[in-house]
């Protein structure tokens, strides 16, 4: 299956147009699908933000969906992952803000690293 069609049948992405769509790596086998990772760039914001949230149809299958987040930024956000999982074990509400993705909000208010 190329990109484009399962960015299109499985994440309901018919109307979105999208900037510059391709695969990274070879192919592990001879159909040339072999789980290759998909790098999508949208053209408008509220068109990422609709297919995100489409990547709840993807649990339980083989398939994952992940933001393309820089290096520094991912180090940062994975020091603080214990505290994130902690407080949605508690019941609370947690997630990093979306405008400054390094920090993160539990129950409304910022927590300093």
């Amino acid at each position: 299956m190329s990109s484009w069609t399962f960015l299109k049948t499985s994440l309901d992405a018919k109307n979105i147009e999208f900037q510059r769509v391709h695969r990274l790596g070879k192919p592990k086998n001879d159909s040339g699908d072999g789980g290759r990772t998909i790098i999508a760039r949208f053209l408008r914001f509220s068109d990422k933000e609709r297919v995100f949230k489409q990547g709840r149809k993807l649990k339980g299958t083989v398939y994952r969906m992940f933001e393309d987040i820089p290096k520094e930024l991912h180090q940062k956000r994975k020091a603080q992952m214990e505290r994130l999982k902690e407080a949605r074990k508690e019941g609370r509400r947690a997630n990093f803000s979306k405008s400054e993705p390094d920090k993160l909000y539990i129950d409304g208010k910022y927590v300093k690293m």
